[in-house]
């Protein structure tokens, strides 16, 4: 064997050598790109979560702020008044600790304060949300706040004094839509149906001409169903904004 014979095994024995740790280095280096790429990927999944997160928060977040009518929705039923609205309680459990979080943040903050009221009352945590309603009422009478009180006493079982806080509400705002409908919800309750048309047809010469036709169709459903019913009759205790 010449010795470029033998160089050229060496060489080729060398070279053996060489691609196993190459190999591996290769194979790290591609399992690290892929992992790299996996990361990626969930980074911009993640923030693409947060941004629908974000989003659908601001949608609830613009219905909550709505004052169109004032009426709460109902535990476990679907806000009506956005799509982007939770329709779950589990919906409405995701978006609670970042309700707390800014009503905590903001204490003197009415608004937040009544975004957390609306969680807490779709969870069924009346007497939290109650707590919420009167310490914003005690700080100022509010329409719409005596409104949600009435709501909440109401779904209590307080009839009287729900009735109280929707008169009182129509007292202080004699065009907000919603107290009419619920105080009529209420008075056909009690058997008391005539008197509930005649709440209807006052709040229907006072309010805004765009909620006139819930009114309306809360009277005219009231008519139809007559006195023996228990059903709600319209908007007012339907979701309706928050």
């Amino acid at each position: 064997m010449t010795p470029a014979e033998g160089g050229g095994r060496r060489r080729s024995r060398g070279s053996a050598r060489d691609r196993g740790p190459r190999a591996l280095h290769t194979l790290a280096i591609l399992l690290a790109a892929l992992a790299l790429g996996l990361i990626g990927v969930f980074v911009i999944d993640s923030v693409q979560n947060v941004r629908k997160q974000e989003q659908y928060l601001a949608g609830v977040i613009a219905a909550a702020d709505e004052v169109d009518g004032g009426s709460e929705p109902a535990p476990t039923q679907t806000p009506a008044t956005s799509p982007s609205e939770p329709n779950s309680q589990e919906e409405w459990r995701a978006l609670l600790p970042r309700l707390e979080e800014a009503a905590r943040a903001a204490p003197d903050d009415a608004t937040a304060q009544r975004r957390l009221a609306i969680a807490f009352y779709n969870l069924g945590r009346l007497d939290d949300a109650q707590s919420i309603y009167e310490t914003l009422l005690a700080a100022g009478e509010d329409a719409l706040v005596r409104n949600r009180l009435g709501n909440i006493l109401r779904d209590q079982g307080d009839l009287e004094g729900a009735e109280k806080a929707y008169r009182r509400a129509l007292a202080d705002d004699p065009t907000l839509p919603a107290p009419y409908v619920n105080l009529a919800e209420l008075l056909s309750r009690t058997r008391r149906t005539e008197e509930a048309l005649r709440v209807l047809a006052e709040g229907s010469a006072l309010v805004d001409p765009g909620a006139k036709p819930a009114l309306d169709r809360a009277a005219s459903t009231l008519r139809e169903r007559g006195p023996q019913s228990d059903e709600p009759i319209g908007e007012g205790d339907a979701p309706v904004g928050q």
